[in-house]
């Protein structure tokens, strides 16, 4: 899903065609269930066209960056003893309209999980979602990656003085996102 996502670029329609061929191209292997899947992955995400984080990622003008390595070091815990941070976020994205301290958002996808509905349960809460997302494990993954993010940011000329505004959950077949401000 994530690797889909990143090729996808969350812009365009999609079609079976394409679902299939980009399976076989980089698989070497396209079986139906796995298009329907990946189709219905794309279209509950294209169902969503008000949705503030579809809004900010198809925005005119913005960077997006898909399965972005994040290295560098992170003050989380401790200040006094930094950790290195190595990850890979799913989707950076860069507002250069946003102020200079807010300019960066890091998302990490979540496609698991049915639509509310499809399996007969109660459509999604607040608290559903804290539940799925594991706000233990991912809220200080995110926080390690703001971190580490605008610690990086410093060292490009281009992007010296910015900053990540926020880091948040995508539950990209729920449509539905956790997100905060640092």
């Amino acid at each position: 899903a994530h690797a889909w996502m990143a090729s996808w670029g969350l812009l365009d329609p999609v079609t079976r065609p394409q679902v299939a061929g980009y399976l076989q191209q980089v698989w070497a292997r396209c079986e139906d269930d796995i298009v329907d899947w990946l189709l219905a992955l794309s279209s509950r995400v294209e169902a969503e066209p008000d949705h503030p984080l579809l809004q900010l990622v198809r925005k005119s003008g913005v960077e997006r960056f898909f399965e972005w390595p994040i290295l560098g070091e992170s003050r989380l815990g401790d200040p006094a003893e930094p950790w290195l941070l190595a990850g890979s976020a799913d989707l950076v994205v860069r507002d250069p309209s946003a102020p200079p301290a807010r300019r960066w958002t890091v998302l990490d996808f979540k496609a698991g999980g049915k639509h509310p509905g499809m399996d007969g349960h109660d459509p999604w809460t607040v608290d559903s979602l804290m539940a799925e997302a594991s706000l233990r494990t991912y809220g200080p993954q995110l926080e390690g990656y703001r971190a580490a993010l605008n610690a990086a940011l410093q060292t490009r000329p281009a992007w010296r003085g910015e900053g990540v505004g926020a880091v948040g959950l995508w539950f990209v077949r729920k449509g539905a996102a956790l997100w905060w401000d640092g």
